[in-house]
């Protein structure tokens, strides 16, 4: 089976129409106090797994090719580049660059121009 999302049992109920949409393209964990209560699958993967008694041959190669997909991603120059910067560190230079990637990552998107109607 495919790696699951997880989602706290509060956020589900809150948001459950997300949480279908999220349930058909890989299954929702639904956790209350960090403890899985149950898990929400896809009609079709559940079919599949009513049918079999497993999960489909389809959704294991659409793992397979994710994984590999992952697995080139890792191997990308930028990636490599990334990981030897990283590796260069010393245990000083760790907190300040760990602060500027997340002052980086959690920056608000530039606002977008507004579009004029010149009639």
């Amino acid at each position: 089976m495919s790696k699951s999302a997880v989602i706290e049992a509060s956020t589900a109920r809150n948001n459950f129409s997300q949480l279908g949409a999220q349930a058909r393209l890989t299954p929702v964990q639904v956790t209350r106090h960090g403890k899985v209560e149950f898990v929400i699958i896809s009609p079709d993967l559940y079919e599949a797994v009513k049918a079999t008694g497993a999960a489909p041959a389809s959704e294991l190669e659409r793992m397979q090719a994710s994984f590999e997909q992952m697995f080139q991603d890792m191997q990308s120059d930028q990636s490599n580049s990334a990981f030897d910067a990283l590796e260069a560190l010393s245990a000083g230079d760790l907190p300040s660059a760990v602060a500027k990637a997340h002052k980086r990552l959690t920056r608000p998107a530039a606002p977008r121009p507004r579009l004029r109607v010149v009639r």
